[in-house]
């Protein structure tokens, strides 16, 4: 058979859309803060002051000599993503996390 003008979205896409046509545009931004994209940019905000406690030390001395920022906005989009893919594949430990049981 044929198709034509299919709109395919993810579960997450799909609920957020539906929360806005059921609330209202008003309401519910147009995008999630949570999406990739707007993630990235409060990770780029977040690091530098995460990078100054002791357990994140590693990540200190990745980002020492980071000018451009490029290492930084590299590494909030890498985790940006896996956040992404733990909405969808592990909502469970984001639920643990957001309780304060750090397991996995």
């Amino acid at each position: 058979g044929i198709a034509a003008a299919i709109d395919v979205q993810l579960p997450g896409s799909f609920m957020w859309t539906l929360y806005r046509m059921v609330l209202g545009s008003d309401e519910i931004p147009s995008t999630s803060l949570l999406d990739k994209t707007p993630l990235t940019w409060r990770l780029m905000r977040l690091l530098p002051e995460l990078i100054n406690q002791p357990h994140f030390e590693p990540l200190q001395r990745f980002l020492t000599d980071d000018t451009d920022l490029r290492k930084r906005y590299q590494l909030s989009e890498r985790l940006s993503d896996l956040f992404d893919q733990y909405q969808v594949y592990r909502a469970d430990w984001l639920e643990d996390w957001a309780a304060g049981r750090h397991q996995l």
